[in-house]
């Protein structure tokens, strides 16, 4: 949350055609692609929050959301606390695959 990984996610998917093609499911929390979206000034990104991964919606963005804690966001800075969170998506996405 505190890395890249947030942006590369908000500019992979500014491109429309992906979602043509498939229905992405990101396993994390949309309170920090809200919060990066705006401080990369590109909140033209679209996005549906879920709880369940058969509630996401086709051509679009899903964000499965793994917490409901607020989270400090520090771009750059790594933490046991966001490392914690890291794993817990991870974990969350590893089981709805099997």
């Amino acid at each position: 949350m505190n890395g890249i990984g947030p942006e590369v996610i908000i500019r992979t998917f500014l491109d429309q055609r992906l979602l043509k093609m498939l229905t992405p499911v990101v396993y994390g929390n949309g309170k920090i692609i809200s919060y990066y979206r705006k401080s990369l000034g590109l909140e033209g990104l679209k996005y549906n929050q879920i709880r369940e991964v058969d509630q996401a919606k086709p051509r679009t963005l899903n964000i499965l959301n793994c917490w409901e804690e607020n989270v400090i966001i520090k771009p750059g800075v790594a933490s046991n606390e966001t490392g914690g969170y890291a794993l817990k998506s991870l974990d969350m996405a590893t089981e709805d695959a099997i």
